[in-house]
């Protein structure tokens, strides 16, 4: 594998290109409740995280013997609403275990994403809102020549250490594809304050904010086309924003913060006719280099490595880093759409972060995997993986042996991955009780509606 250092040098170019590049002209900075700000009325107040591994927006049990049994698999009743379509890997939590998930919505007059949240003592899910009927009360939603539509909470729902719950919506009318058109709306980055409900409009960007992470002060929210990756200051609600780079409609669906606050996002840029190396590969007859860049909260790079086995196409058909979860450690698992796993490994010296290639998710190879665990922090990571021959399996991965293997589910676990036309996303959501959370879209009587599974490994 190369070395930062060389790899540095060799993307220099490219990054100032990126950097001079990088237009936030439309962005708009919005304090959708100025007056309180002001006054400092109906603030969330700075929290205490109950657990360190609540900061990492998980949860992680001592007792690792009953995690080495497949899961058992419930599904959670949602309520109904016009209009929903599915949960696209939208899920978080709470300091206090509660559990949230953002929906889409589509083929409705007015189509607007939505927020629910989970009480896992109950199994009772509550509506909190919905983002176009939000911005409409705040008095910021926008009128070109309609009115504004945010149709999907896309991004993870994450709590940063002032207390507010995080999150990002898009719009997606009139985007192309191929990157050469943002939707016409752009997108949202927005907040609750999880002891009212609250909302707060934020920023609004010409990008559709696809993914969101934080772990303290500074919440990252990435942009697409081109990924632009924006940081929100908690502090003083300041913002910074860096393009850095994808490949004509090439989308990564998450990006990943570690305890220090750095930010870690895919970068794919042509590559040099004579350019070879790990990282290379042919995307629209374009050869074109796929790597991972290590950003500080300052928007400084200081690591870029190659991601092998990466293969991007130039349009939203491959989704990039699909999905991750946290160790107790501080290192970071995820694995992206080719099923092809790492580990990310921070350092408190900058170019000291390392990150290695752990192998494939599946046992067989190569296979579709948008949802990853670590119930325990360590030992082993686990998660759904789709192979078009053989449908969702629960795979368990062992981080100290490198090795993979699927588990078998009991018969009514199975009976409920097995339904036909079934799409299952979301990673590192993990509530009190140690159950993790599997959303998604499934076949209803409409057409397609949201779902959202339970995952829980008993004794």
């Amino acid at each position: 594998m190369n070395s930062p250092k060389k790899l540095l040098k060799l993307s220099f170019a490219w990054t100032l290109v990126l950097l001079l590049g990088c237009n936030t002209d439309s962005v708009h900075l919005e304090h959708s409740s100025s007056s309180d700000l002001q006054h400092g009325r109906g603030k969330a107040a700075q929290i205490e995280f109950n657990r360190p591994e609540h900061r990492f927006g998980t949860h992680f049990e001592s007792d690792s013997t009953r995690f080495q049994n497949p899961p058992h698999i419930s599904e959670v009743e949602l309520p109904d609403r016009p209009g929903a379509t599915a949960i696209w890997g939208s899920t978080g939590r709470d300091h206090l275990g509660r559990i949230y998930f953002g929906a889409a919505s589509s083929g409705i007059d007015d189509p607007s994403a939505y927020l629910l949240r989970l009480d896992p003592m109950t199994n009772v899910v509550a509506g909190l809102g919905d983002v176009n009927g939000k911005l409409e009360d705040l008095g910021v939603r926008k009128r070109l020549d309609n009115l504004e539509t945010q149709v999907k909470i896309h991004s993870k729902i994450c709590q940063a250490s002032d207390g507010y719950v995080y999150f990002t919506s898009q719009d997606e009318t009139d985007e192309l594809g191929d990157g050469s058109r943002n939707p016409k709306f752009g997108g949202r980055l927005l907040r609750i304050n999880p002891a009212t409900d609250k909302w707060e409009s934020l920023l609004a960007t010409p990008e559709a904010l696809i993914a969101l992470a934080t772990q303290g002060r500074y919440v990252y929210a990435l942009g697409y086309f081109g990924h632009v990756l924006y940081r929100y200051d908690t502090h003083d609600a300041s913002v910074q924003s860096v393009r850095v780079g994808s490949f004509l409609g090439h989308i990564s669906r998450n990006l990943i913060v570690d305890h220090r606050e750095h930010a870690f996002v895919i970068r794919v840029c042509p590559a040099a006719d004579d350019e070879e190396g790990e990282g290379i590969s042919v995307a629209n007859g374009v050869r074109v280099r796929s790597s991972l860049v290590e950003w500080t909260p300052d928007l400084v790079q200081v690591n870029e490595w190659p991601l092998a086995d990466y293969e991007p196409t130039g349009d939203t058909e491959s989704h990039g880093l699909t999905g991750f979860c946290m160790l107790a450690n501080g290192q970071i698992v995820f694995v992206t759409h080719t099923g092809a796993l790492w580990i990310l490994t921070p350092s408190d010296q900058d170019s000291s972060s390392r990150l290695e290639r752990l192998g494939w998710i599946h046992p067989a190879g190569r296979a579709y995997c948008a949802s990853l665990f670590c119930p325990t922090g360590n030992d082993a990571v686990c998660g759904f993986t789709n192979l078009p021959s053989v449908g969702y399996e629960w795979i368990q991965y062992d981080i100290k042996t490198r090795k993979s293997k699927t588990m078998e589910l009991d018969p009514e676990s199975k009976a409920i991955v097995a339904r036909e036309h079934l799409l299952l996303y979301g990673s590192n959501t993990i509530d009190n009780q140690g159950r993790a959370y599997v959303v998604g879209w499934k076949k209803i009587p409409r057409g397609f509606g949201p779902v959202v599974l339970q995952i829980e490994w008993r004794e």
